[in-house]
C-alpha cells in the first residue's frame, strides 16, 4: 500500500486505462489527428464537469507541476511577483520567479498558519502567487483567505498552486486567475502530466505581454502557443496522450459516481476516521494543530524517530513519506486522497499503532 503524498497507490482502474490505450489507436496517434482532438476535447469537458471550471477557461497540458511554476511566471508577468509562502513548495516558486530574472516579493504566512498579513500595497503588475495545499507541512487556504486576497487586490492576477489538492478544491473560481496541478497525488494517476487552468483575464495578460516583450516568455509552450492550439484541441509539442487519456476517463469515472460532492464525501469520510485515530495515538501529533488550517488530502505528523517509523511501515508493505526539508528528522507525511480505500486506511492505522507499541 501506497500512502506517499506523490507519486502514490494508483487508482484501482488505472490498469485496465491503460491497457484499454494501449490497445487502441490513439497510443500511436499524432497529437495533430482528429483521434486526439476529441480525446482533448473530452478531457477538457471530463474535468470542467468534475471541477465546476468556468466554460470559459481554457485549459493546457504541460510535463509537471514544477514545469508550470516556470510556465505561470514566464507568461504572467512582466517584471514583478509577490509571492505568499507557506512551506518549502511556495518558496519553490518563489525561488524560480528570482531565477528568472523578476524582481519578487515574499510574505510568509502567520505562525499560527491562519493566514496573511497583507500588505497594503502590492506593484500593480505583479502577479499574485498562492498555495492553496502546500505539501511540504500540510496546510491549506481556506475559501474566506481567498476571498481577502480578490477583495484586497481585485485588479491584480491570481495565480494558485494546487498540485496535491485537485481535484479536492472548496474555493470559488472567480477568486483566482491561474491554477495548475499535476496527476500523480488526488488523482491517482502515474507521473508526467500538468495541467494549467487560465482564465480569459490570465490569457489576456498573457497575449498582452507577447505584443510587448516578444522574447519575454521563452520560446517553448508559450500562452499564445497553447492558446492557438486550444482553439482545435491541438498542443503545441507533443504531449503525454496516455496521461491525457488516463486522466479523461478519471474524471468519467467519478462525475458518474456525482463529481466533486462525491469526493468531498468519500474525503470527509476518510479523514474524519483518521484525524480521531491519530488523535488518539501517543507519540504522533498533526503539525497543523487548527483542522481549519490542516489540508485535506496531505497529514503531517510530528513523530521523535520518523526514519524508524517509516522502516518499520516499509516491513509492512506500507509506504509512506519522510518529512520535506528541514523537517526530515521532525515529521512523517502521508497522502490521504480520494482513491485510497477505507480498508486500506485502517489497516494503515492498526500498523502506526502496532510499530509504535
Amino acid at each position: 500500500m501506497n500512502f506517499a503524498v506523490g507519486p502514490t497507490q494508483l487508482h484501482p482502474q488505472i490498469p485496465s486505462i491503460a491497457q484499454d490505450f494501449l490497445t487502441s489507436s490513439l497510443a500511436s496517434a499524432s497529437h495533430r489527428s482528429s483521434a486526439f482532438q476529441q480525446l482533448y476535447a473530452n478531457t477538457v469537458e471530463e474535468l470542467k464537469t468534475l471541477m465546476g471550471i468556468p466554460q470559459n477557461y481554457e485549459i493546457y497540458f504541460d510535463a509537471s507541476g514544477s514545469s508550470l511554476f516556470e510556465r505561470v511566471i514566464l507568461n504572467l508577468t512582466t517584471e514583478s511577483s509577490h509571492h505568499f509562502v507557506s512551506g518549502s513548495f511556495g518558496e519553490k516558486w518563489f525561488s524560480y520567479a528570482k531565477l528568472l530574472g523578476r524582481r519578487v516579493e515574499k510574505t510568509s504566512i502567520k505562525s499560527d498558519f491562519s493566514g496573511y498579513e497583507l500588505p497594503e500595497e502590492i506593484d500593480t503588475d505583479s502577479l499574485i502567487c498562492l498555495t492553496y495545499n502546500e505539501t511540504s507541512l500540510g496546510v491549506k487556504l481556506t475559501p474566506k483567505m481567498l476571498q481577502k486576497f480578490r477583495q484586497k487586490f481585485p485588479n491584480h492576477l491570481i495565480a494558485l498552486d494546487t498540485v496535491s489538492a485537485a481535484p479536492l478544491i472548496d474555493f470559488e473560481w472567480s477568486d483566482i486567475d491561474s491554477t495548475f496541478f499535476s496527476v500523480q497525488k488526488a488523482f491517482g494517476m502515474p507521473a508526467g502530466l500538468g495541467v494549467w487552468v487560465v482564465s480569459p483575464n490570465a490569457l489576456k495578460r498573457g497575449l498582452a505581454l507577447i505584443d510587448k516583450y516578444p522574447l519575454h516568455q521563452g520560446a517553448h509552450n508559450r500562452i499564445s502557443d497553447f492558446h492557438k492550439n486550444y482553439k482545435t484541441y491541438q498542443t503545441p509539442s507533443t504531449p503525454n496522450i496516455m496521461g491525457i487519456y488516463m486522466l479523461c476517463e478519471i474524471c468519467k469515472t467519478y462525475n458518474h459516481l456525482g463529481g466533486l460532492s462525491y469526493l468531498k464525501k468519500i474525503n470527509e469520510q476518510q479523514r474524519a476516521f483518521f484525524d480521531k485515530e491519530i488523535s488518539e495515538i501517543n507519540g504522533l501529533e498533526f503539525s497543523i494543530t487548527n483542522s481549519d488550517y490542516r489540508s485535506k488530502t496531505i497529514a503531517v505528523l510530528k513523530y521523535a524517530e520518523p526514519k524508524r517509523l517509516i522502516e518499520a511501515l516499509k516491513k509492512r508493505d506500507i509506504t509512506i513519506s519522510k518529512g520535506y526539508g528541514d523537517f526530515e528528522e521532525q515529521h512523517i507525511r502521508i497522502g490521504i486522497f480520494p482513491h485510497h480505500e477505507m480498508e486500506s486506511i485502517r489497516h494503515l492505522i492498526e500498523a502506526l499503532k502496532s510499530c509504535l507499541n
